[in-house]
């Protein structure tokens, strides 16, 4: 995962984004996360918090378990849907249950 954008050449991170895109057509769960970072952080694209959080429930669909802490985050501060400390609690709990 890239964490900063600023100093990577564009080409690097335009071949990083298309090689994400790829292992999400292959059924990829943690590729399904990346983007939702990608989204989430502005890496390579601008923040979409909706985007983020479709990419994590598509990662979580898959078996991406890490993807819930994320869904949680975004329960608990409204991250592009409502706020709403009832789901915030159960993906934390999916979370932390493995």
């Amino acid at each position: 995962m890239i964490e900063q954008t600023s100093e990577i050449d564009p080409n690097v991170l335009h071949e990083y984004l298309k090689e994400l895109l790829y292992e999400v057509e292959q059924g990829n769960s943690g590729a399904m996360k990346d983007i939702g970072d990608c989204y989430y952080r502005g890496i390579g694209i601008e923040v979409n918090y909706r985007e983020a959080l479709y990419w994590y429930l598509k990662a979580i669909e898959n078996g991406n378990i890490d993807a819930m802490s994320e869904v949680s985050i975004f329960f608990e501060n409204g991250l592009g849907i409502d706020q709403d400390e009832v789901m915030s609690d159960y993906w934390s709990k999916k979370a932390a249950a493995g």
